[in-house]
């Protein structure tokens, strides 16, 4: 969804994607630290850093960062001072 409406660059699609930016960044924000929480914990109780639990926890924490990136980059004009103490 993120690189379709990146991609387009309509006035209308700019506007649809920075209002749902400001509503799906909190939820990125979750599910970044929970995945990032996960890797820290498997790779903590890992033997070898090439598990697959290990590998698959720091995919989907990069993935999430990723998300993230484009949402602050592309969808916020500014920074809500509110969601961010």
């Amino acid at each position: 969804m993120s690189k379709l409406f990146t991609l387009f660059r309509l006035p209308s699609d700019v506007k649809t994607f920075r209002e749902t930016s400001e509503k799906i960044l909190p939820f990125l924000l979750q599910l970044w630290e929970a995945h990032h929480s996960h890797f820290v914990e498997a790779a903590s109780k890992s033997a070898s850093s090439l598990d697959a639990p290990v590998a698959s926890s720091l995919e989907k924490a990069v993935l999430s960062l990723k998300l993230i990136r484009k949402v602050l980059v592309f969808g916020l004009s500014e920074l809500p001072r509110t969601a961010f103490p």
